[in-house]
Parts: structure tokens; sequence; C-alpha cells
């Protein structure tokens, strides 16, 4: 039992002493205004999450979008099809 606690003594002080290098060595590469200029840069990045939903919102309107822009523009080839006869019309009278 005696050398039980006398390991676990020992485990305990080496422990803290490990905790107590790494507390320094933290305190050393790490200084409160790195930190807040670190989490400052952290809210200009949206979660992935964020932009899957994003993206699920956005892509379905994107689509609605361009489908009317073709149709646009096939109505925009029908109208000057349609003038182009006009004048052939209009050039033989």
């Amino acid at each position: 039992m005696a050398d039980f606690q006398e390991q676990s003594s020992i485990e305990h002080e080496t422990t803290q002493k490990k905790v107590s290098s790494l507390d320094l060595e933290l305190g050393s590469k790490c200084d409160l205004d790195h930190l807040s200029q670190i989490t400052n840069q952290f809210k200009r990045f949206a979660l992935y999450d964020d932009l899957k939903n994003l993206h699920t919102m956005v892509i379905p309107e994107l689509t609605k979008f361009e489908h009317q822009m073709i149709q646009n523009h096939q109505k925009i080839d029908q109208f000057e099809q349609v003038i182009k006869n006009l004048d052939e019309v209009v050039l033989t009278k």
C-alpha cells in the first residue's frame, strides 16, 4: 500500500511539473493581444454547415434564373428572325 501511495505521489508530482512547464511555455508563446486578433479573424469565416445551407438555398434560385435567361435568349432569337423576315417582305415590295 505504501508503494502505491509513493508511486501515486511521484506520478502526481511529475504531472504537476509537466503542467507547470506547459503553462510557462504557453505563456511565452501566446499573448492575449495575439489571441484576440486570432479570435477576431475567426469571425470572418463561416462554418461548413452554414456554407452548405447557403449552397442548398442559392443553387436552385440560380438554376431558375439561368432557365429564364435561356428562355429570354430564345425569344430574342425568334424576335430577330421575325424582324429579319419583315425586312425581307418590305424590301421586296
